[in-house]
């Protein structure tokens, strides 16, 4: 068969160059670390998969009959290689172990399975080759696909659930988790999810529209997971030492209802230290501080962060990331009502009220009001004048 460019076949191969790309800037990396290496390897068995793609796409995998099925094993890695990195830039005390070596096992047992056709001749392979070309795909779903399949998905659904859990944590430790919660990394595992669908879609239909979705998600999906991936060391070794300094004092907050006198904290004594806590929050506006951790307001009010966090999760059913916003929101709403803080956007108000980011005070603000910050200003104070502000440096 003679070979065949298409637009398909070129989206593969910028998908397989790319990956290529980035995983040589994340190994020549003198900073690299566990995490990193986790993500080169993930973007190196990526590039191996679509290059398989391509060279089935264009039928120059006829020229090249010795290297049919030579990368599909390492299908069986990509979903391992992406949970590992997410433990490792969530979990700052996890580390690879021996025993992790399990996971390699679907890519070995597929090595194996395969192994008869690799050491066929070449007249065998293209036999072979020409015979499934003329198969529909909706004829010849294998077992190892659905194998494929299942196995993916299920490393993309423990990697959301993993995800989720650190958001949580986060979010009971940190006032603004902007740069912590790894929110850039969420939205590529739904693209996963859409790519593994169009993947799934495309075997089943084989339509050329489904194989140019399924090839540009591949390109896209690679690039923003190298571009965030490459840039994203910086804010990890920040977020591992600021969680390493707080792991001592367990400050996760436990299940709702727990009671106090199990936990060395009696009825009275939450009582007082909410009293304590909504003064220090009301008269030193402790919100303000736009690094303010469980930990430090803890310190303040002389008790444990553990305690701390249940005492929000029991009596106002907050975590302290939804506690401090509140009152965050409430000064911008007061700040919108003051005429001696008129002269102040609404950006600027949210930066005096503790607020890092736009970004962070509008998804914060919409959350608790139902409203964005200027269609709350538009319904509320429609008289207040509009301030054009800088953006932050």
């Amino acid at each position: 068969m003679q070979p065949v460019i298409s637009v398909t076949s070129l989206l593969y191969l910028l998908g397989s160059i790319q990956a290529l790309f980035f995983a040589s800037i994340l190994l020549a990396d003198a900073r690299r670390n566990a995490a990193k290496l986790m993500l080169a390897a993930f973007l190196l068995a990526f590039a191996l998969v679509t290059f398989n793609d391509f060279l089935v796409e264009t039928r120059y995998i006829f020229l090249l009959p010795h290297l049919a099925g030579l990368f599909l094993p390492f299908l069986f890695l990509l979903g391992p290689c992406l949970w590992f990195y997410i433990r490792l830039l969530t979990q700052p005390r996890f580390q690879l172990r021996a025993r992790h070596a399990w996971h390699a096992v679907p890519s070995l047992a597929c090595l194996a399975a395969f192994f008869p056709f690799y050491v066929l001749d070449a007249p065998a392979k293209l036999g072979a080759l020409k015979q499934s070309y003329a198969i529909s795909p909706s004829q010849h779903l294998s077992p190892f696909e659905l194998l494929a399949f299942l196995h993916t998905f299920g490393y993309l659904l423990v990697g959301v659930i993993l995800l989720r859990q650190h958001q949580r944590k986060v979010r009971a430790v940190y006032s603004n988790v902007e740069k912590r919660e790894l929110r850039w990394l969420s939205n590529l595992l739904i693209m996963s999810g859409l790519l593994w669908a169009s993947w799934v879609f495309n075997v089943f239909d084989g339509q050329e529209w489904a194989e140019q979705i399924d090839a540009l998600l591949c390109s896209l999906t690679i690039f923003l997971l190298s571009f965030f991936g490459v840039r994203q060391a910086r804010v990890e070794v920040e977020l591992e030492g600021l969680v390493l300094a707080n792991q001592g004092a367990s400050p996760i907050a436990p299940r709702a209802g727990r009671k106090y006198e199990r936990s060395g904290l009696s009825e009275e004594q939450a009582r007082a230290y909410l009293v304590k806590l909504t003064t220090l929050m009301e008269e030193e506006k402790l919100y303000r501080n736009g690094e303010l951790t469980l930990a430090g307001l803890a310190e303040q009010l002389t008790i444990s962060p553990h305690y701390l966090s249940q005492l929000l999760n029991d009596k106002k059913g907050q975590s302290f990331y939804d506690y401090v916003n509140a009152y965050r929101v409430e000064e911008v709403k007061a700040g919108l009502a003051d005429p001696s803080k008129g002269h102040l956007s609404l950006l600027g108000l949210a930066l005096e009220a503790g607020f890092n980011s736009k970004t962070a005070f509008n998804t914060v603000f919409k959350k608790i009001t139902g409203l964005s910050p200027s269609a709350y200003r538009a319904q509320h104070h429609p008289a207040r004048p509009t301030k054009t502000a800088a953006p932050i440096g």
